[in-house]
């Protein structure tokens, strides 16, 4: 009688798990992505986010559209509080908002590296992309600073180097999807020059099924580049599907 009453209590008393938290949804029109994360917005920003079925509700923000897209569905947004929520049956997002302002020691830096890099100087524009990538006050900042570290090594013909730059990036696909897009497509530049024809596939689908979901203006440019290696590898199919993709000018601009 003693066990069973015990055993009761412990059922009863043991606290209950918290919630998880709330999923991030797939989001893309940032003018810049901070930690969090918070997408900052700017007065020509094109909030979209895309969510496996439709919102029966948003909060901070207004909802302007609605677009059904392969395997979701694209909200199109206007921000308008500090942060927003979608709710679905069963289901809630959750993405921090914020106001977008200059980060302009971080964006003379890269001024100046993209020079460099223009001018044939490989080791400076190397070391002011390392210099913007520590003075930028935003992850998407700091991650474009890496990517073109990464490119700056390609330039000079150090695949090896490229690699190391871009590989150890973290994987950003539900923090920043566009990030992730930008590491996985120059990637796929790096692996296609070392011959590594399968594994620059698997990156540019990675960055074709985020493109697509958040047209994505990169997305014209990736099939582009799914094509010429579908070429390559005989896959003639493959290759004519890829070509009649999207075209730039049907898609997004926005991080």
């Amino acid at each position: 009688m003693r066990r069973a009453a015990l055993l009761l209590c412990l059922a009863a008393c043991t606290p209950k798990a918290p919630p998880p938290p709330p999923a991030l949804p797939l989001y893309a029109g940032c003018a810049a992505v901070a930690e969090g994360p918070v997408c900052l917005l700017d007065d020509d920003s094109k909030l979209r986010v895309w969510l496996p079925t439709a919102p029966s509700k948003v909060v901070g923000a207004e909802q302007l559209r609605v677009e059904a897209v392969e395997g979701g569905h694209l909200v199109w947004l206007r921000g308008t509080g500090p942060a927003l929520e979608l709710h679905a049956p069963g289901a809630r997002w959750r993405l921090g908002l914020g106001k977008a302002t200059p980060d302009e020691a971080w964006a003379a830096l890269k001024a100046q590296g993209l020079e460099a890099r223009r001018m044939g100087e490989p080791k400076r524009a190397g070391a002011l992309f390392e210099e913007a990538a520590k003075a930028s006050a935003t992850l998407s900042g700091r991650r474009l600073a890496r990517v073109l570290q990464g490119f700056v090594a390609y330039d000079s013909g150090d695949f090896a180097a490229a690699r190391a730059a871009l590989d150890p990036l973290p994987d950003l696909s539900s923090t920043w999807p566009a990030g992730e897009v930008q590491r996985e497509f120059n990637r796929s530049v790096v692996l296609t020059e070392t011959g590594d024809f399968r594994g620059a596939l698997a990156a540019l689908e990675v960055a074709e099924g985020l493109s697509r979901k958040l047209k994505l203006s990169l997305l014209a440019f990736v099939r582009r580049g799914q094509a010429e290696l579908q070429l390559h590898l005989g896959d003639y199919a493959g290759a004519r599907a890829a070509f009649a993709g999207p075209t730039q000018r049907s898609l997004e601009t926005g991080l």
